[in-house]
C-alpha cells in the first residue's frame, strides 16, 4: 500500500541521510497527487489527471504566510533543521509562482533556520523551461530525477502524463548549475540496471556532467506492485561505473 499524501504545507522534520534533519515544503494541493509523471515506483500511487484538474494551487501569498507561522513556531520550540526541501505531493515546479516563493522563503530561512540549505526534489519534466531553471538556480541544491538514458526507457519507467520532449529535458539538465541527479533502478517490470539501458544512461549522465549522482532503489510500496528492487551490490557497481564512465561522484542511498 502506498503512503498517504502530505496534509500540510510544512511537514517533518524528516531524518534523511542526504539532508540531515529536513523540513519538507509542499506547495501543492493536499487532496490529490499533482505531478506530470506516473512513475511505476511512486510512493504516493498513480497520478489522476481528473483529480489534478479539480485541485487548486494556493497563491504564493497564502503559502508564505503559513510557512512563516510554522517556521516561527518551530524556531521557538527549538530542534535542528539542516535542510528545507521543496517536495511534497508531486512536482513542485508545477507551481506557477515557484520563483517568487523561493525568493520570499529565503529570508524566512535566514531568520529562523540560518544554517539550513534550500533544496528541491524534482522529476525534471519542466527543466526545459528557462523560467523554471531560473527559479531552480536560486536554490542551494537541485536534486533532479533521472532514471533513464533514452526516451523509450524513460516512457516505460516514468510514464509521463503529458508529452515530454526527451532531448529538451536532457538539454535543460545540462543547463542547470551544479545539478545533482537522483536515479532509481529496478529489475521489473522494466530493468534499467544493466545492459543497453544502463549503458545509455551512463552516456547521458556523462553528457549532462552533474555535480553528483545518487543511485538508489525502491524501498517503499510502489504504485505498480510488479516493481522489484535491485540489490545493494548492484547499486554499488553502478556507482563505481558512474565514477569511471561519467567522471562524477556517485553515492548509494
Amino acid at each position: 500500500m502506498t503512503i498517504p499524501l502530505q496534509s500540510s504545507v510544512v511537514y517533518g522534520p524528516v531524518a534523511s541521510r542526504r539532508f540531515g534533519s529536513s523540513l519538507g515544503i509542499n506547495l501543492l494541493p493536499t487532496d490529490a497527487k499533482f505531478c506530470l509523471s506516473n512513475c511505476l515506483y511512486c510512493q504516493y500511487g498513480w497520478t489522476d489527471r481528473d483529480e489534478m484538474r479539480r485541485s487548486k494551487l494556493r497563491p504564493a501569498r497564502e503559502l508564505v504566510e503559513e510557512i512563516e507561522r510554522d517556521f516561527s513556531a518551530r524556531s521557538f520550540r527549538g530542534g535542528p533543521v539542516d535542510s528545507i526541501t521543496f517536495s511534497g505531493n508531486g512536482e513542485p515546479t508545477l507551481h506557477p509562482e515557484l520563483g517568487k516563493l523561493i525568493r520570499e522563503i529565503k529570508p524566512l530561512r535566514d531568520r529562523y533556520f540560518p544554517k539550513a540549505r534550500l533544496a528541491i526534489l524534482s522529476d525534471s519534466t519542466r527543466v526545459h523551461l528557462s523560467g523554471v531553471r531560473d527559479a531552480l538556480g536560486e536554490l542551494d541544491e537541485r536534486y533532479m530525477k533521472f532514471d533513464a538514458g533514452d526516451a523509450g526507457t524513460y516512457a516505460r519507467i516514468n510514464n509521463p502524463v503529458v508529452p515530454i520532449d526527451w532531448e529538451a529535458l536532457v538539454r535543460g539538465l545540462k543547463a542547470l548549475p551544479e545539478v545533482t541527479l537522483q536515479s532509481l533502478f529496478i529489475t521489473s517490470p522494466v530493468d534499467n540496471s544493466e545492459g543497453e539501458s544502463l549503458d545509455r544512461w551512463l552516456e547521458t549522465v556523462r553528457e549532462i556532467g552533474p555535480k553528483a549522482v545518487y543511485v538508489y532503489t525502491v524501498s517503499r510500496p510502489p504504485a505498480d506492485s510488479r516493481v522489484k528492487p535491485i540489490d545493494r551490490n548492484r547499486l554499488a557497481r553502478i556507482a563505481r561505473q558512474v565514477k569511471k564512465a561519467a567522471e562524477s561522484p556517485a553515492f548509494v542511498y
